[in-house]
């Protein structure tokens, strides 16, 4: 039925035959809206027995095979438990038991930095006084609330909540699709006097749906109407959250009322709780649309080509589209590259580098103990004196990598002609001594490439008086990804390995950067 809608075509043929069988009497029944408190409408496809909101149900009949998708006995057990939850408030969902006890347990290791397959994502805890007084860490893209904008994350998204939380929460039909992109967990302690501020979520930065679990203690979470002009709700509703419990705020409650807990409703001596939303980036859509026309060709070394698109009435320069983005900014100046790489590519470069044929490794004990490889530019640290090459960039470099950072946007053009590979072994207690690159004899992009094996790099802010960003950060680098260092990660922050924090038993990095000829 081209053109047609398969749901509503197949309504009228149940009602024209009255004697239809049992499953299709069934399925007209199930199609009957079922109105929820807060006036939103959920119907059953007739054909794949799906819930779905009823502005989204048509369209997905009219594209439905009629199949019902088979499942586990553990995700059927899974779905039939997430149908009985609680809607105390119009808008607000609570689903008990949403995660079980040995999920709870491997989400607070995590959270408390105790478990050892992912140390690498560990965060510490830091003290907070926005909307009330509690420890707190946040993960995934940054909501700047003065600035009104939502930039890249700084730091991706932990194991248990990609992996365990979103996945049960694409199963939810209150989610309205959203995939949570931003998560903050939240440490209350009793004895400590914590408590959360009654406050409203941003609403414009993040979309409707918010979602937040209560972990290691329950606490009961008061609602209070801020907007009774709007709604006839309850002014005010105390909501008990237990341990494992999953509330989703849309609607009225996500709008028209505030939420806090005060001290003495810690009903627990600690209690955790893990919030996520999604939050639509702001700024690279600006940069992919207003940055092109800026470009110069003279400052890049790199070829732009302008076309013009009719229907869209705009230009764009086609190197921005085909650019690299960052995966995370843990620092100001600092991008990280995921998978900058392939497999394939990595073991060639590692199986070039390994060969001993023309240049053979050498132990380095200048900045730190390691053993090291150079090519390109001859630059003498001591002397201070710049030399034509003694080795040539290896092969991989034009053949892999060069193709790359000419579409990483945070390199600025630079092309290297100066590189240095960094083999670290663990069980020699190698490691890399704290240090600032050369400031003068280099241009400011600095770009590092781990092989091999992952690291947890640490910087340490060198220019307090003249920033007042985070004193350490530990960076977890994973093999295969590109970092480029600029501004305030360049030259303010000074960054190391220690021997403890290399994750695997071998790890080979590979810094490039350019170093112009008259430098000496």
């Amino acid at each position: 039925m081209p053109k047609q809608s398969r749901l509503t075509a197949f309504i009228p043929s149940c009602q024209e035959n009255n004697k239809s069988s049992s499953s299709s009497s069934s399925s007209l029944l199930l199609l009957k809206k079922r109105k929820l408190v807060n006036g939103s409408n959920f119907g059953i496809c007739p054909l794949c027995q799906t819930s779905l909101p009823l502005h989204r149900l048509e369209v997905h009949a009219s594209n439905c095979d009629g199949t019902q998708r088979e499942t586990s006995r553990r995700s059927d057990e899974f779905s039939i438990q997430l149908k009985n939850y609680s809607e105390p408030l119009p808008g607000l969902f609570l689903f008990e038991e949403f995660i079980t006890e040995e999920e709870e347990q491997e989400i607070m290791a995590q959270l408390d930095g105790e478990s050892d397959m992912h140390r690498h994502e560990f965060l510490p805890w830091k003290a907070c006084n926005f909307n009330g007084t509690h420890d707190g860490k946040r993960w995934g893209v940054h909501c700047n609330l003065r600035d009104r904008k939502v930039s890249a994350p700084e730091n991706p998204l932990p194991h248990f909540v990609q992996h365990v939380l979103v996945e049960k929460l694409k199963k939810l039909p209150q989610m309205m699709g959203c995939v949570p992109n931003e998560a903050n967990a939240i440490d209350y302690r009793r004895q400590k006097g914590h408590w959360l501020d009654a406050h409203v979520d941003d609403r414009q930065l993040s979309k409707e749906p918010i979602a937040n679990l209560s972990i290691a203690g329950d606490c009961v979470m008061t609602f209070r109407n801020v907007a009774p002009n709007r709604n006839t709700a309850a002014s005010v509703q105390r909501v008990l959250l237990k341990r494992r419990t999953l509330q989703i705020l849309t609607g009225k409650a996500r709008y028209d009322f505030s939420h806090g807990i005060a001290h003495e409703d810690l009903l627990s001596d600690r209690r955790v709780s893990v919030t996520m939303r999604e939050s639509p980036l702001t700024d690279r859509e600006r940069n992919l649309t207003m940055s092109a026309p800026c470009i110069k060709d003279d400052d890049l070394k790199v070829k732009w080509w302008w076309q013009y698109d009719k229907n869209q009435k705009s230009i764009a320069a086609t190197a921005a589209i085909n650019r690299i983005e960052p995966s995370v900014q843990p620092l100001p100046g600092l991008y990280v590259y995921f998978d900058f790489i392939s497999v394939e590519e990595e073991e060639a470069i590692i199986k070039e580098l390994d060969c001993e044929q023309h240049l053979k490794w050498k132990t380095e004990h200048h900045t730190g103990h390691h053993r090291e490889k150079r090519f390109g530019m001859d630059y003498d640290l001591w002397s201070r004196a710049l030399r034509s090459p003694k080795t040539e960039m290896p092969a991989f470099m034009e053949s892999i990598i060069l193709p790359k950072l000419k579409r990483v946007e945070s390199m600025q053009g630079c092309v290297p002609n100066d590189a240095n590979a960094i083999d670290y072994r663990r069980e020699k207690v190698d490691y890399l001594k704290a240090h600032v690159d050369d400031r003068k004899r280099h241009k400011e992009p600095i770009a590092n490439l781990s092989l091999c094996g992952d690291c947890i790099m640490t910087y340490r802010n060198e220019a307090r008086g003249r920033n007042l960003e985070v004193n350490e950060k530990k960076v977890r680098l994973p093999r295969r990804c590109l970092q480029v260092m600029t501004g305030k990660a360049r030259y303010e922050f000074s960054h190391g390995i220690e021997s403890r924090d290399l994750l695997s038993d071998r790890r080979v990095s590979l810094t490039m950067r350019e170093t112009p000829w008259h430098a000496t």
